[in-house]
């Protein structure tokens, strides 16, 4: 058997709000807040939808569909996981360490590891890889624009439904 490829990549960004407001917009129902129309989990539990440790989702339909759960979902440790399988492409992990470097400031580490599940899409699992370095930018982006919106109209919703 042919070997698969393994790569593990991370970035790090710093938003500004605190680790209490910050740490919401990390769970699959609080990042519609900022991650635009690509970003459409239906849940499956629980239900109904709400960022909490076990939450099961997916994304995604027919050939590219996911299969996500959360296996962290810890304010007071600042931690937040998921791991999720495309069956016949990879399997991933996004684990996202969030730390209060100031009052109304945080820092966000996030790694991937991501897993090929056939030699046939080692390429593509490299190339996935090497993009997911490139995420702080856009995340730090639109985080800091849904910030500024939730602050101009007194919105109460980047709270978890949990």
């Amino acid at each position: 058997m042919t070997a698969v490829t393994h790569v593990e990549n991370q970035f790090v960004f710093r938003v500004d709000a605190s680790l209490e407001v910050a740490f919401p917009l990390f769970g699959a129902w609080g990042e519609r807040e900022w991650a635009g129309n690509d970003w459409e989990p239906r849940f499956l539990w629980p239900w109904p939808a709400a960022d909490v440790q076990g939450e099961v989702f997916t994304v995604g339909d027919s050939e590219d569909l996911s299969i996500w759960v959360n296996t962290a979902f810890d304010l007071e440790e600042g931690h937040v996981q998921y791991v999720y399988v495309t069956p016949g492409l990879q399997a991933v992990t996004i684990d996202l360490r969030l730390t209060s470097v100031a009052p109304n400031v945080t820092q966000v580490c996030v790694t991937y590891r991501r897993t090929a599940l056939r030699p046939e899409v080692n390429e593509y699992i490299r190339e996935l890889g090497e993009k997911d370095r490139s995420y702080g930018e856009s995340w730090a982006t639109a985080i800091g624009a849904c910030l500024r919106r939730s602050a101009r109209t007194g919105s109460r919703r980047l709270r978890s439904r949990s």
